[in-house]
C-alpha cells in the first residue's frame, strides 16, 4: 500500500513551492533580474521534483507498471486512473521542462520559464488534488474540474503591475466600491468579500464552475483596470500575469479564507512588527464595513451607499464556516 504520510509531505511541499512562486515570484521582471530567474527556475524545479517523487513512490507501491523514463510515470498513473488525460499530457511537460532546468541549465529560455510560472503552477495544484489521499482508501481519484461545483466559493488573488500606485488609495478604493456594487447579484458569479492592499487583491467568490470564474474573473479583471487607469489617469496594462484562485471545499478552509481576505491588511502589518489596535475598525480598503460574521457589531457611518458586495448563496459561505466560530476583528491570519 501506498505511504499516505510520505506522499501528503511531499504534495504538501508542493503546495508550498506553489504558493511562494504566486506570492514572492516576479515572472516580468526575470527578463532583466538573473536573480529573479534562478529563484524562479530553482522553486520551480523543486516542485516539479516533488511530483515526479510521489508519482514514483505510487508508481512503486502499487504495482502499476515499470517506467523507462520520468515522463513513463504520469502515463502510468493516468492509464491505472490516477489522473486524467489532460493532466497526463501537462504532468509530461513538466517533466521535460525539469530535464531542462537540471541539464541544460545555461540554455533555459527565460520566457518558457515565465509561462511555466504564470500558467503551468496550476497543473502541480491539480496533480495534488488528484492524488491526495482521502478517506479509509488511498487510491482515490479526485477529478478537480467535476468537484469544482457551485457548492464551492472560491478564493482568488489579483496582482497588479509593479509601476501601478497603490490600490489602498482612497480614491481608488471608492471608485471600486461603486464598480463592484454593479456586480453583486451576478446569476453565475459573485463577489462576496474582498480586500485590497498595494499591490494585488484578494476576493472571496461563488461561480457555478471554471468557465463561470474565468469568465467572472475576466470582468472583475477589467473593472479594475479601467478604475485604476481613470483614477490615476494613466493607460496601459494593470494586472500582473492572471489570477490565482484556490477552490474552498470545506468549513474550516472557508473560515480561514474569509479572515485571510479581510484581515489580510493586519497581517501585513503584523509581518512588519506593527500593531493595529484589536479594536480598531474593519480594514477601509475591504468589504468589512459588511461583513456579518465579526463578533462584535460593526458600525458603519451614515450616509454609505448599498453593499458593494453580493450575498452569499452557498451553504458554506451563509452557515457552514460559522461552525468554526465568528471572526474577531483583531485576528492576525497566519499568526501563531
Amino acid at each position: 500500500m501506498t505511504d499516505r504520510e510520505l506522499i501528503a509531505k511531499k504534495l504538501a511541499f508542493i503546495e508550498t513551492c506553489v504558493r511562494e512562486l504566486r506570492t514572492l515570484a516576479r515572472p516580468s521582471a526575470m527578463a532583466t533580474d538573473v536573480r529573479e530567474l534562478r529563484f524562479v527556475e530553482h522553486t520551480l524545479q523543486l516542485a516539479i521534483q516533488a511530483a515526479l517523487d510521489v508519482a514514483s513512490h505510487i508508481v512503486s507501491d502499487e504495482r502499476l507498471g515499470e517506467p523507462r523514463t520520468n515522463r513513463d510515470l504520469f502515463d502510468l498513473l493516468a492509464r491505472n486512473g490516477w489522473v486524467g488525460a489532460d493532466l497526463c499530457d501537462a504532468l509530461r511537460r513538466m517533466a521535460g521542462f525539469r530535464n531542462i532546468l537540471v541539464h541544460g541549465y545555461a540554455e533555459v529560455d527565460p520566457g518558457i520559464v515565465q509561462d511555466a510560472a504564470e500558467n503551468r503552477l496550476v497543473d502541480l495544484e491539480d496533480f495534488v488534488a488528484a492524488v491526495r489521499p482521502r478517506g479509509p482508501r488511498p487510491r482515490v481519484w479526485h477529478r478537480s474540474r467535476a468537484a469544482f461545483a457551485g457548492r464551492f466559493p472560491c478564493h482568488v488573488t489579483l496582482r497588479v503591475r509593479s509601476d501601478v500606485p497603490s490600490l489602498r488609495t482612497v480614491r481608488l478604493v471608492r471608485e471600486l466600491e461603486h464598480s463592484f456594487r454593479e456586480i453583486t447579484e451576478g446569476g453565475s458569479f459573485r463577489v462576496v468579500q474582498y480586500s485590497l492592499q498595494s499591490d494585488h487583491a484578494h476576493f472571496v467568490v461563488e461561480a457555478n464552475g471554471r468557465r463561470a470564474l474565468a469568465r467572472g474573473m475576466k470582468s472583475l479583471g477589467a473593472r479594475l483596470a479601467r478604475a485604476v487607469n481613470r483614477v490615476f489617469g494613466r493607460s496601459g496594462g494593470v494586472l500582473d500575469g492572471r489570477y490565482h484562485h484556490r477552490v474552498l471545499r470545506t468549513p474550516r478552509e472557508v473560515r480561514n479564507a474569509l479572515a485571510y481576505v479581510l484581515l489580510n491588511a493586519r497581517r501585513h502589518l503584523a509581518k512588519r512588527g506593527v500593531k493595529w489596535p484589536a479594536a480598531g475598525p474593519p480594514d477601509p480598503a475591504s468589504s468589512g464595513r459588511w461583513f456579518d460574521g465579526w463578533t462584535r457589531n460593526i458600525r458603519r457611518s451614515g450616509g454609505e451607499e448599498g453593499t458593494p458586495v453580493a450575498s452569499p448563496h452557498t451553504w458554506l459561505l451563509r452557515v457552514g464556516w460559522r461552525r468554526h466560530g465568528r471572526i474577531a476583528p483583531g485576528e492576525v491570519p497566519g499568526a501563531g
